[in-house]
């Protein structure tokens, strides 16, 4: 008798899991756009996107994250975050380290917007990511767009 009473709370507990995974909205998260007069360096740019998909993969706020490139079917109902890169300067490790009072800072500017089903823009903020320093030698250069991806993840709605 335990036995049954016990699958059968299992079996409910699974479903409303369920329930509640189908409530959470679907993300897609469109290409990541980089303004034209940027030249940002291809690593940096993969270390931004990887990070922003893993943070958002594991965020609780959404059942379901569609990635650039995926080929799941993306429901009506599905909200499409979009980043374009808008600001970029790859700094010097050596002007911090010497020069200090933020010289050489490293940064990375990004401008977000999450988009509804229907078009409606429901969120856009700007975000900056600056290092301008580190516990040794200047800091370790290319930390920047982890942190962006942070920050970003961390905000959204």
């Amino acid at each position: 008798m335990k036995t049954v009473l016990f699958v059968i709370l299992s079996a409910l507990a699974v479903a409303g899991k369920q329930v509640k995974a189908d409530e959470k909205p679907v993300l897609v998260v469109a290409q990541i756009q980089v303004s034209p007069d940027l030249q940002v360096p291809s690593e940096w740019l993969a270390n931004f996107t990887s990070r922003l998909i893993e943070l958002v993969k594991s965020s609780p706020k959404y059942g379901q994250v569609i990635a650039p490139g995926d080929t799941a079917a993306v429901p009506q109902q599905a909200e499409t975050l979009h980043v374009t890169l808008v600001g970029f300067e790859k700094g010097s490790r050596a002007s911090r380290y010497s020069v200090g009072y933020g010289a050489g800072q490293e940064k990375l500017e990004a401008t977000v917007a999450l988009v509804g089903p229907t078009g409606a823009v429901l969120f856009s903020k700007d975000f900056s990511s600056t290092m301008t320093w580190g516990p040794f030698f200047g800091g370790k250069s290319g930390k920047t767009p982890r942190k962006l991806a942070e920050k970003i993840v961390h905000t959204l709605p």
